[in-house]
């Protein structure tokens, strides 16, 4: 899978807190929700695949979050 870079600052502003569909290819958000029963409903109703796009909760613009990888 590719890395999706993307802007939570933006992220935050437009949809946090809550869970984002972003797409792998065109890091594109796809599908939104305040909570992640909610992204899979606007998912479904998009018809989008799932396994082509990256699933990532979005924090309340203003926290501080930081992701580590090992």
């Amino acid at each position: 899978m590719d890395k999706v870079n993307k802007n939570f600052t933006n992220l935050s502003k437009k949809y946090g807190p809550g869970f984002v569909a972003i797409s792998e290819s065109s890091g594109r958000v796809l599908a939104h929700g305040s909570d992640i029963k909610k992204m899979y409903e606007d998912a479904e109703r998009k018809s989008l695949d799932l396994t082509k796009v990256v699933i990532s909760h979005v924090p309340k613009y203003g926290v501080f979050s930081a992701y580590f990888r090992e």
